[in-house]
């Protein structure tokens, strides 16, 4: 009986020792790199059928003529919308914000009857702004939302962006602030998070399919 208490106690011991480390910045640390080496040795995994990644990278740059140094025309846009629209796409997630008006009306408004035409997620972000007054100076946190019209026409929005730790993306839960707590991320409204009872929480890290491009 004395042996079995020992043993309970020491037990007891090395489990709150191990949870002290890892709930500590260093074992925060260590289980990061430790994620990343299990990432390399698992390699490559595949990845899901029903999910395509469209990047606008310098490749699409290259082949569609666009010049490198002006934002993508919304005109692309919309007449991608509308190709995923007849191939039957059954949600679209955009990780770009289109906060203002756009310098031609009529492809705004084309843009936004394509957007109506299959399940869309706009991306929203917020920013702090510097002001000052008599009275000193105050940050106030300002949300972006989409433009108007677009918003209207989308199924809803969701925050874009993911954390950083050290330079590294490993994470997908991001912080929320006061203007953002309400909102889901774009992963989650890709995921459709409100069908699960259970969500990610700060400490939950993305299981990769694999390098880049897969």
């Amino acid at each position: 009986m004395k042996h079995r208490l020992i043993g309970a106690l020491l037990g007891l011991v090395a489990t709150l020792l191990h949870l002290g480390v890892m709930l500590s910045p260093f074992g925060d640390r260590l289980e990061l790199k430790s994620f990343d080496v299990w990432t390399l040795i698992k390699g490559s995994q595949t990845p899901p059928e029903d999910v395509v990644i469209i990047a606008m990278n310098e490749a699409s740059y290259q082949n569609l003529n666009i010049p490198m140094n002006q934002a993508w025309p919304r005109a692309k846009h919309a007449e991608l919308l509308d190709k995923l629209a007849k191939a039957g796409a059954k949600k679209v997630i955009f990780d770009v914000l289109f906060l203002d008006a756009g310098a031609d009306k009529k492809i705004d408004q084309t843009l936004a009857a394509s957007i109506g035409k299959v399940p869309v997620i706009l991306g929203a972000d917020s920013l702090m702004r510097d002001y000052s007054s008599g009275s000193g100076s105050f940050k106030i946190e300002e949300l972006l939302m989409p433009f108007e019209p677009f918003h209207k026409a989308a199924a809803g929005v969701g925050l874009v962006g993911f954390p950083e730790d050290d330079g590294y993306v490993r994470r997908f839960m991001t912080s929320r602030t006061a203007q953002t707590k309400e909102f889901q991320t774009l992963s989650e409204s890709a995921a459709d998070k409100q069908k699960f009872d259970i969500g990610p929480s700060p400490r939950d890290l993305i299981n990769f399919y694999g390098p880049a491009g897969t």
